[in-house]
Parts: structure tokens; C-alpha cells; sequence
């Protein structure tokens, strides 16, 4: 968890309040294979077929819960490596670890010791807990000959056999092989005879691709404009992302972003938000350089124009709940669609979070987020970016209600009110994305 140095308001004003419906509790997360380093990184990809199970420690001591990763229960679609345990609404304690279903000689690196001891309460109802396991098997190919000579009567005989098999699926993984044969024995007059058999046998599986990597573990987020109840002291930070080191001072909260289900696709980490601030240069320098770049997510394709810095978004408990914040910083950049390439056609989405259920619909694009360094903390994830899409309610949906909340990050304790305004003030959807600056 990272330290909440730069706490400036300590007093928590406000009521408490979590809106919205009730969630299934449970404990969630992903298997992956490891790819040397013994880090849960970009490198490591998703493994299915992994039964994991949560067992009851004190409700009702060695009772067991499992699922299987990359099926498509209880979640679905089905997500490479993903496994999600269901479990009673009551607090308890349970111990999670790997069942069964792990590739020959592979053992648990990741956690030390093979478990987790977690804990569910009413305030916190569902835990993100991710394994790292390997030795995995590369792919083989096998190669057997055989020749043998006796004595025989004269005869000829040639056979050969050839079989091919492939099996494609849209999960995690494909696998295709080929098998071949050939025998050929022949004999003379000399009574000789000879036999060979060549079988050779080649299998592949799909790796994961960074995209799908950066889906299982950076969350979607909705995004409210918030209006204070409380006094911030802006704050000087050096920050350096792929696109510049600058000194900002960081002036106002500006933006709560809350971890949200697009389409019934999994949360990673319910507990986690991001809090937005708005950002200035603290130095008068030369202006930000506008670049091109391509960007990939689950809407596609497209080249933006990335303009200016726009906010600074840090990782942030809500009401309470401890959360872990994992997550990277994000240095968010104003966009434009590239003149004459504004391709991006809008779509209906359906997104549920903490606040509200709501059919969406998706705009356009309007920020491009880098993870970034902040004075000298360093990134976790470089290739996991977010862009975040203008988006409005379906035609009919009820309007939103401002909800107090608390807000607790490493700038301050705030009391902020969400809420949705005119024009501007819209929320926003926030994609996990790969981004290419291009020349």
C-alpha cells in the first residue's frame, strides 16, 4: 500500500454513505505463469484449467469454495487466468490457495508459502488476490526413429499415414499439432528386409497478448466531476511519464474516478478509486508539445492528437474501506481525433459501479493517461494506459444523485460530493489501453 505522505486535512467531514446495489461477496483474482523473474509482471501469462479454492476458517471451519480459471462461471464472458469465488453474505476469514490443475513439476511462487489469509467484513465484501506459479512447460517437439533388418522372403510393401489436427478456441489459449507417419519395408531375393517409422509431433499455445494482460489487471473506472466540502493546499510534485519530466503544482480535486463493470466484465479491485486533481506547470517553460499517437482497447483503433496535460490521478480509498493501492499514478493529456481519422462511431454500453446502473452511451475520446513517476516513485505497469471516453445516459435513465463520500489518498483527506452538471461536468469511462507514439 502506498504511504499517505502528503495528508494535509486530516478531519473526515461528511456522512458515510455507499450508494448503489448490493454485490455478490467474494474473492477474486488470476493465475499466471511465470516467465522467470518471479514477479507478477507483463512477461507472465494467464493459465486456465487452475482450480482454486477458498476455505472457512471460522464461520464454518473447512468448508470449501471453488472455481475454475478461465471458464466462463460465474463470470462471462470467460477471462484468461481469471477465477472468481463466490461466497455467504457474513464476515469470515478464509484461507485461499490453489486446489489443483497446475502444470507438471509447477509449484506456487507467488504468495510465499502458497496461501492467502483473507479477510471479508460488511465494509469490505470482496478481495482481489492474484498467484504466480511456474515452472510452466515451453513448447516440445519430439522426434523417434527406428530402423530394424531380417531375413525374410522376398516381398515389397510401401505404406505411409499422415493425420493433422487443430483445435481453435476463443479463450486463453489455441493449440494445433501434427502427427505423421510413414513405414516402408521391402525385401529381395537376398531375403532382407527394412523398417523405418518417423514420428514427429509439434504443439504451440497463444501467449496472452498485452492488451488482454493490461484487461485482468487495470480496472475500468467512471468518473464524477466532485465539488468540495473542504479546504486543499496545493501541492508541488515532480512527475515523469513517457512523454516529459515537468514540475506541476497540483491545485484542486477535480474528478473521483470509481472501479466499474462495462458489460458484466469483471472489477479487479473493487476497493481501489483513483482521485483526479487538476494540474498547472509550477514553472513557466516551453508549451507541451502536441504528438500523434495510436492507441488500442476494447473499442479498437484510433489515432489521437495529444494536446496538453489536463489531471493527475493517484490511487485512493473511499469511505473508509482499506484498500491495498496497488495501482499506478496516472498523468492524464487532453486529445483530439486525429482531422480527417475521427473514426470513432459512438456505442451503448452498460456500466455498473458504486453509485448507479446505468445504459451509457460512449462519445468520444477525450483523455490519453500515462502512468507516471512521482517524485521518484516508480511505475509498476509502462504499458497499461488509460483513455477516457465523454460519455452520456441513454435517453430515459433516471438522473444522478450527488453522493457524499470521503476520500483518503497520499494529497489529503477530503470530503468531495460526485455529482453530474451541464456541459462539462460530465462523467467519464475510463479504458485500459496500449499506446504507440507515432513520428
Amino acid at each position: 500500500m502506498r504511504p499517505l505522505a502528503r495528508t494535509l486535512a486530516p478531519a473526515l467531514l461528511g456522512v458515510l454513505i455507499v450508494a448503489g446495489p448490493a454485490r455478490a461477496w467474494h474473492i477474486q483474482g488470476t493465475v499466471y505463469c511465470d516467465d522467470g523473474d518471479n514477479v507478477i509482471d507483463a512477461g507472465d501469462t494467464p493459465l486456465d484449467g487452475v482450480v482454486v479454492k477458498a476455505v472457512s476458517q471460522v464461520v464454518s471451519p473447512g468448508t470449501t469454495y471453488t472455481d475454475t480459471t478461465g471458464d466462463a462461471v460465474p463470470v462471462s464472458p470467460a477471462v484468461p487466468g481469471f477465477y472468481r469465488i463466490d461466497l455467504p453474505h457474513a464476515p469470515d476469514t478464509y484461507t485461499v490457495m490453489i486446489q489443483s490443475g497446475l502444470p507438471a513439476g509447477a509449484s506456487v511462487i507467488l504468495p510465499a508459502g502458497g496461501s492467502y489469509n483473507v479477510s471479508l467484513t460488511n465494509e469490505v465484501q470482496s478481495r482481489t488476490k492474484n498467484f504466480l506459479v511456474g515452472p510452466c512447460a515451453s513448447p516440445t517437439t519430439s522426434s523417434t526413429s527406428s530402423t530394424t533388418s531380417t531375413s525374410n522372403t522376398s516381398s515389397t510393401s510401401t505404406t505411409a499415414t499422415s493425420s493433422t489436427s487443430s483445435t481453435s478456441s476463443t479463450s486463453s489459449s489455441s493449440t494445433s499439432s501434427t502427427t505423421s507417419t510413414s513405414s516402408t519395408s521391402s525385401s529381395s531375393s537376398t531375403s532382407s528386409s527394412s523398417s523405418t517409422t518417423v514420428t514427429s509431433t509439434t504443439s504451440t499455445t497463444r501467449v496472452t497478448t498485452p492488451l488482454e494482460l493490461c484487461e485482468t489487471t487495470v480496472d475500468h473506472l467512471k468518473c464524477y466531476r466532485t465539488r468540495r466540502d473542504t479546504a486543499f493546499t496545493p501541492n508541488g510534485v515532480s512527475l515523469v511519464d513517457q512523454f516529459e519530466t515537468s514540475n506541476m503544482t497540483v491545485l484542486r480535486p477535480y474528478r473521483l474516478c470509481n472501479p466499474v463493470q462495462k458489460n458484466d466484465e469483471p472489477i479487479v479491485d473493487p476497493t481501489e478509486h483513483q482521485m483526479c486533481y487538476q494540474i498547472h506547470d509550477t514553472v513557466t517553460g516551453p508549451r507541451f508539445s502536441r504528438r500523434e499517437v495510436r492507441i488500442e482497447n476494447q473499442f479498437g483503433i484510433q489515432t489521437l492528437v495529444v494536446t496538453r496535460p489536463d489531471t493527475l490521478c493517484v490511487p485512493a480509498e473511499k469511505n473508509g474501506i482499506v484498500s491495498d493501492l496497488n495501482g499506478d499514478r496516472m498523468k492524464c493529456y487532453r486529445v483530439n481525433q486525429k482531422f480527417g481519422e475521427r473514426t470513432f462511431v459512438p456505442i451503448n454500453v452498460t456500466l455498473e459501479d458504486q453509485f448507479e446502473i446505468k445504459e451509457t452511451t460512449v462519445l468520444k475520446p477525450i483523455l490519453l493517461c500515462n502512468p507516471t513517476e512521482l517524485d521518484g516513485d516508480p511505475i509498476t505497469s509502462p504499458t497499461c494506459h488509460q483513455v477516457c471516453y465523454k460519455i452520456t445516459d441513454v435517453e430515459g435513465q433516471p438522473d444522478f444523485v450527488p453522493v457524499p463520500v470521503t476520500v483518503k489518498d497520499e494529497f489529503s483527506d477530503i470530503s468531495v460530493s460526485p455529482f453530474r452538471g451541464e456541459c462539462r461536468q460530465i462523467s467519464l469511462l475510463c479504458v485500459p489501453s496500449l499506446k504507440t507514439e507515432l513520428p
